[in-house]
């Protein structure tokens, strides 16, 4: 009888564990499955508004109007804005402006209109916004022309914080062509939201098009797909990222969030953007993000912490017996790979660093570094003077020194993190003119333009949510959501199954540490400023920014293997999909199997399987697809970008123009679906997929002509 009872008893725990088991099995499939469809969910960074034409039945005596070309522009006396086709169709609905200050305050429109001619071809509406604002839109549109310009002045007349202030365009013509923040086009498969940089986006059908591309002069451009609506961001806060450090005794690490603007009373703040309205555009060449026709661009950025004279000639010349640059047997000299080298001017601590003066190899070292500058692949700068705060007598001298002898005009601040040390630096004191550390008047005074901006790491760190910390909080969908987030960007989501998807994650894994500084697994729409001028923060320097530390960690064998087929497949993906990567690392350290060197044998060299990736760089370099650059050249490559412009004609004719006072070198041009045709300039070009890219040196106020030929109506004999 017992045993009977202990036999139903068994058969009874069983039976529930199975069921038991069965049952959290059958929710864990649902949530798999359920967190599979809610990362599949768009995130959004545009405010929820809508924008909306209560203009619609007002007559001509109501507004003013200019005619261009193909076009009318009509100016309501409410303040509505709409564009029309001479044939009376609408192009775009409405233009309104739109502001979000001061934490709290979200207004569109303006109060208190005005609208005028001020001239036969311009026409100005100004009114009041939030905080005391005052704004003037300056409508022109020059005779029998195809182009719209509109400059936008924003007075403050208190102190305002601005998180938002934007142009939001609704356009009535449906999106054609979205030209993304990697330069590449989207022409079909359009994301619900792009942030598009300073890129741009193509609306049109079969008789009209309304282009707005290359715009530099306003803060970035983000696009809702669904609702043909684009916000021209006047000012966001996302694309100029800026924290500050202040001073913190103990060191715990605090820093303030000062990415959005705050402009003080009397300020003010010009913008402008340039649209063109024509019945012929139906495609346009694109600025590649890299010069010379490379597809993708990577930097090394060296921070100058620890190493000593031997690790710094094995990880640049392949060993540390090797003492000439010419001599080199591997490492970045020997690939021919550049660097955007920080250093320490001083060492008064004798810390574990090399040093310009303060150190017994000093020699040595300023030899060593002469000969990596003389190379012409090495960008020598800073790394703050020293370990500690500097005096200013030592800031003077450390600045003066690096631009004489090596005509730095970057800077890697150092040590600032704790908020203890190295007050002298651009995100602690630095910027301050009422502190005893101030330094931006040296950095002006020797022309140090390019700043280490990690406000993007750490506010990147600050957002990042945990799938471990979200299972303490017993969110599981948001777990599932997270899992499948670490596997696929927002657009692979969109076109991966469920089924192929699984396979995929079980098959592989997560990616980890992407080298893609557009960050690809957040999607088109996430705000990824690679260098920025903070309207009201940081004067006239300009940020660069970087995504994590760099850190390779090889303690044996196998996991280097490991480590060396993912960074080939990190810089293979980083190709394909257009990237530029800003590496943050710190190559010259001596840690023992955690960097870039390997000691054996009372020798130092190069880890044979960072060496192994250098090559691979060196080959994907050679074969023309990845730009590997310094830090000072691609900034530069950039900043003369901004002043290229385009002109597009009746007849199909498209005239580009370099507005600086010097040439540039390489300027890259791509084009979807067609042939760019350059008659009287010389210039080389190659095909990729279905794409055209051309390159070519343009003088300073050069213009060149160009026509596009649609791929299948390439003449005979074309190259």
């Amino acid at each position: 009888m017992v045993k009977n009872l202990k036999k139903e008893l068994y058969s009874y725990l069983w039976k529930g564990a199975f069921y038991t088991a069965l049952l959290l099995l059958s929710l864990l499939v649902v949530l798999f499955v359920a967190g599979y469809f809610d990362s599949r969910t768009p995130v959004s960074y545009l405010p929820d508004i809508k924008i909306e034409n209560a203009d619609r039945k007002l007559v001509d005596n109501d507004s003013c109007t200019l005619e261009g070309s193909d076009f009318k522009l009509i100016v309501t006396t409410r303040g509505n804005v709409t564009i029309r086709s001479l044939s009376g169709s609408t192009l775009l609905s409405s233009l309104r402006y739109y502001s979000f200050q001061n934490d709290t305050i979200e207004k569109v429109g303006l109060d208190n209109i005005e609208v005028k001619f001020t001239n036969d071809s311009t026409i100005l509406l100004s009114g009041q916004g939030p905080s005391g604002t005052m704004v003037k839109i300056c409508f022109a549109v020059p005779r029998k022309s195809n182009k719209l310009d509109i400059i936008t002045t924003t007075d403050y007349f208190r102190t305002t914080k601005v998180d938002r202030e934007a142009l939001v365009l609704v356009s009535e013509l449906p999106v054609k062509e979205v030209y993304k923040k990697n330069r590449r086009a989207d022409q079909n498969a359009f994301a619900s939201e792009y942030w598009l940089d300073n890129q741009g986006v193509l609306f049109g059908n079969d008789g009209n098009s309304i282009l707005i591309y290359n715009v530099p002069n306003v803060s970035s451009l983000q696009l809702n797909t669904e609702h043909k609506t684009l916000f021209i961001n006047l000012d966001y806060k996302r694309d100029h990222p800026h924290i500050y450090i202040p001073y913190q005794k103990n060191g715990e690490g605090y820093w303030e969030d000062r990415s959005a603007s705050l402009y003080p009373s009397g300020s003010t703040r010009v913008n402008q953007v340039t649209i063109f309205i024509d019945s012929m555009l139906n495609a346009v060449p694109r600025i590649m993000a890299v010069p010379n026709g490379y597809l993708a661009g990577y930097v090394f950025t060296e921070h100058a912490d620890g190493g000593n004279l031997r690790t710094q000639r094995a990880v640049y010349f392949g060993s540390d017996k090797v003492h000439r640059a010419e001599d080199a047997i591997g490492g970045f000299v020997k690939n021919r790979i550049p660097v955007t080298k920080s250093i320490f001017y001083s060492n008064p601590g004798k810390e574990s660093y090399c040093s310009v003066i303060d150190d017994a190899d000093t020699a040595q070292y300023v030899e060593f570094l002469d000969q990596l500058y003389e190379t012409g692949d090495y960008e020598l700068c800073l790394h703050t003077p020293e370990g500690i705060t500097s005096s200013r007598q030592r800031l003077n001298d450390a600045i003066s020194f690096m631009k004489d002898r090596y005509d730095a005009i970057t800077w890697i601040d150092h040590g600032m993190e704790t908020g203890e040390s190295n007050r002298e630096c651009f995100l602690a004191d630095g910027l301050d003119p009422n502190s005893g550390l101030y330094s931006a008047d040296l950095w002006e005074e020797y022309n140090t333009h390019f700043f280490w901006n990690v406000g993007v790491e750490k506010l990147r760190e600050a957002s990042y949510v945990s799938i471990k910390e979200s299972m303490k909080q017993f969110k599981f969908l948001k777990v599932f959501g997270l899992l499948w987030q670490r596997y696929f960007s927002p657009e692979e989501l969109h076109k991966v199954n469920f089924f192929s998807g699984c396979w995929k994650m079980l098959t592989s894994k997560p990616v980890k540490s992407e080298l893609n500084s557009f960050v690809e697994l957040k999607g088109g729409s996430y705000p990824t400023p690679l260098f920025y001028r903070h309207p009201t923060r940081t004067g006239d320097f300009i940020s660069w920014a970087t995504d994590f530390t760099y850190d390779i960690r090889l303690s044996w064998t196998r996991k280097a293997d490991q480590w060396y087929l993912h960074e080939i497949g990190n810089l293979d993906r980083l190709v394909s999909q257009r990237g530029i990567f800003i590496n943050h690392g710190y190559y010259i350290r001596n840690i023992p199997y955690t960097d870039m060197s390997l000691e054996a044998n009372n020798c130092i060299a190069i880890n044979p399987y960072f060496e192994k990736m250098l090559k691979y760089m060196a080959l994907q370099r050679d074969n023309g697809d990845l730009y590997i650059s310094t830090i000072r050249d691609l900034l530069q490559y950039w900043i003369l970008c901004e002043k290229i412009s385009f002109e597009y004609s009746h007849d199909g004719t498209i005239t580009l123009s370099n507005n600086n006072e010097v040439p540039v070198k390489g300027l890259s041009l791509v084009v979807s679906k067609s042939d760019i045709i350059l008659t009287q300039k010389e210039h080389q070009s190659k095909m990729v997929s279905d794409e055209t890219i051309v390159w070519f040196d343009i003088e300073a106020k050069e213009k060149v002509q160009m026509r596009l030929i649609p791929i299948s109506q390439e003449p005979l004999g074309h190259e």
